[in-house]
Parts: structure tokens; C-alpha cells; sequence
């Protein structure tokens, strides 16, 4: 059962995407408008000519994602109805939600990043895709890393100015990735206020480029399709 905060805040359309297993090509994420019709049921829409074609069925599993002032909301769907090449139902089979925007929400950047176990001497930094948020960060690395390590960090934040943050922190994760080493999960468990101030600084600048980026594509999206030769 859906909270009524919730309800209301998906009264209109909000920016959001599925996430749909594709056999062939693994997940394929779709971005979208989401909006609920009813406590059961989810409206996506999305821009002409942008569902792949044989790609969608009735029935179909789907996880939809939506961000609502820095909230994330996750609803667990199946694919109800498709109508027009560019609208589908879901049916809501489950949800949840994470709200604490300063520490929960996450940004995904190409930063320099230099780490190593406590004790060793730090390597050159390196260019690396992260999912960062002011708690920790997640990364993909060749080297052989066992959970419960503990790590020193140097993140350069770019900007006018490039920034440095550096920081400890605690394995909490590693998924290992056929052909492309693991991917980490780093917990801070040690940072300077002044450090953690630099981080915070940059994830929400650069979160809310983000949010602009996406109002322009709900606009996109929303933008009325006339027929041809009317405007």
C-alpha cells in the first residue's frame, strides 16, 4: 500500500526510467515520465521514436525509479498495457523508498582516484567512473580487494579550482566482474569536516545539473505530438 505522501507526490509527472532484463544485452534502462494513475497502476511515458521495438511485452517485469526533491522511490512493476508506441501501464507489485538527501542520495562522476591499504604508499592517481555520495563511493578496480579492508583515499574534485578530499574507509562490498576485475563498495569511517564539506559541496552541485538535465528531458518528453503538417 502506497503512503499518501507518496500518492501526491506522483500526481503529476515526475522525471524517472525502467530498468528492463533483456536476455541478449542484459539491463536496459529507458528514461521516462512516471506518474501514478491509481494506488496500483503507473503511467510511463517517453519520447517518440524511444521504446525498442520487439523489446517490451504484456507481462513483462520492470523495475521503475524516480527522484522527488532528492527522494528515490523504487516500484517493483510489471508491464500492464501498451498503447501508442510511446505509453505504458505498470502494475505496482512493490516499492520503497530513500529520502535522507544528504546522506542517501548519490552521484555518478569520472573522477581522479588514488587509494591504498593503510600503511603503503599512495600510487598516482588515476581517472575512475564512481558512484559517489558524502558516505562513501563505489568503483570498479583490477586489483583483489577482501571485504572488512581498510583503505586510504584521494579523491581530485574537478571545478575553476580542483579540489582534493581525502579520506579512510572500510570494504563493505565487492562484486567481481567477469573480465573487468570487482567492483568495490568504500564506507567512510575517517574524514576531516573540511573534506567532508569539499564532497558535500560538489555531490550536490553536481546533483542538481542533474536535476536541470532532467526537467529539460520531462519537458522533452511532455512536449505535445502533432499530427504531420500542424505545430
Amino acid at each position: 500500500m502506497l503512503s499518501p505522501e507518496v500518492v501526491q507526490l506522483l500526481e503529476d509527472y515526475r522525471v524517472g526510467w525502467i530498468t528492463i532484463a533483456d536476455p541478449k544485452h542484459g539491463e536496459i534502462t529507458l528514461d521516462c515520465a512516471l506518474r501514478l494513475t491509481s494506488h496500483a497502476f503507473l503511467e510511463a511515458r517517453f519520447a517518440p521514436g524511444t521504446l525498442p521495438e520487439g523489446l517490451l511485452a504484456i507481462g513483462l517485469p520492470c523495475r521503475a525509479v524516480c527522484e522527488v526533491c532528492m527522494s528515490v522511490l523504487y516500484f517493483q512493476s510489471r508491464i500492464e498495457s501498451i498503447a501508442n508506441g510511446h505509453l505504458l501501464q505498470l502494475r505496482i507489485e512493490g516499492g520503497s523508498s530513500h529520502g535522507d538527501p544528504r546522506h542517501h542520495f548519490r552521484v555518478e562522476a569520472n573522477l581522479s582516484l588514488s587509494y591504498w591499504k593503510i600503511g603503503e604508499s599512495p600510487p598516482a592517481p588515476q581517472p575512475v567512473d564512481v558512484n559517489l555520495s558524502r558516505g562513501g563511493l563505489r568503483f570498479t578496480t583490477s586489483k583483489n580487494l577482501e571485504l572488512g579492508e581498510r583503505l586510504a583515499v584521494e579523491l581530485w574534485l574537478p571545478g575553476a579550482v580542483s579540489k582534493v578530499v581525502r579520506a579512510k574507509g572500510k570494504v563493505v562490498g565487492v562484486l567481481r566482474k567477469d573480465e573487468q576485475g570487482q567492483e568495490v563498495v568504500l564506507k567512510f569511517t575517517d574524514i576531516a569536516s573540511d573534506h567532508l564539506g569539499r564532497l558535500s559541496e560538489f555531490c550536490l552541485g553536481l546533483k542538481f545539473r542533474q536535476m536541470g538535465k532532467r526537467a529539460e528531458l520531462l519537458g522533452s518528453i511532455l512536449k505535445p505530438v502533432f499530427p504531420s503538417g500542424q505545430s
